[in-house]
């Protein structure tokens, strides 16, 4: 009778594990499959872009959105995956997600605050202007990221893979209009913003971690998990910025960026 018992219990433990499995195979497919979408969006937006700014707008905008993007993802892939992690085994998800989302507004306010006042010594006057704008992504990204590490965790691959495509759908079509209206690098930018602020406010409708709950998640546990991914996301990220980077740098003429 033990044996049984126990058959039966290690057969519904087998069996839970292959659920797991293959919910978590087919989320990772249809996160696979939303990312892809970035691809033909991506070149229909580049192909406008180029065509509305010029060779010269189109290089300032892309340099500026290379540095922008380098700095989000170095502030959000380390925490984002380590929050799936902690998210995932926590018992208490709020006072997690409360400490995780916490941490990165704190940080995407404090990277906005110095790359406002480093600007200039970056870039000339009107490159100074459009990363001072674009720097208001970065908080909005930073608690965006979170909240969709937050899906990830509870499982909801495929409330995330649609969040994916709406990303790069949404920006097409408000880069589409903005620049439409007013072809300049500063309408392009505000849509890349807009754009970020209503994934975040959509991502804000499926999954509500509160921002002013007090945790008692240690901060020490949370940084263990985020450490080397932050510095791997860095070396990373600032290898795939070089090519740019490299060119701005060895020619002072927008239009060879672009």
């Amino acid at each position: 009778m033990g044996k049984s018992a126990d058959l039966g219990a290690t057969n519904g433990s087998t069996a839970t594990i292959e659920e797991h499995a293959s919910h978590l195979a087919v989320g990772t497919m249809q996160i696979f499959l939303a990312s892809a979408v970035c691809l033909p969006t991506g070149l229909l937006t580049a192909a406008f872009l180029t065509r509305q700014l010029g060779p010269v707008d189109y290089g300032l905008l892309t340099v500026t959105a290379t540095i922008i993007v380098w700095i989000e993802g170095t502030l959000t892939v380390g925490f984002s995956r380590s929050a799936i992690t902690c998210i995932a085994k926590a018992k208490d998800w709020k006072a997690v997600s409360a400490k995780f989302l916490q941490v990165q507004l704190l940080l995407g306010l404090g990277a906005t605050a110095v790359l406002v006042a480093v600007a200039p010594l970056l870039s000339s006057h009107q490159m100074t202007y459009y990363l001072r704008i674009y720097a208001l992504s970065i908080p909005i990204t930073a608690a965006g990221s979170i909240h969709q590490s937050i899906l990830i965790g509870h499982g909801r691959f495929g409330h995330r893979a649609i969040i994916i495509v709406a990303y790069w759908l949404i920006r097409m079509v408000l880069i589409f209009l903005f620049v439409s209206y007013r072809a300049s690098v500063t309408y392009a930018i505000l849509a890349n913003v807009g754009t970020s602020f209503i994934v975040l406010v959509w991502a804000r409708t499926l999954v509500r971690p509160p921002l002013f709950l007090r945790s008692d998640f240690p901060f020490r546990k949370l940084w263990n998990y985020a450490w080397p991914l932050f510095l791997f996301t860095v070396g990373i990220n600032l290898f795939n910025a070089f090519d740019i980077l490299f060119v701005k740098a060895l020619s002072p003429i927008p239009q060879v960026t672009g």
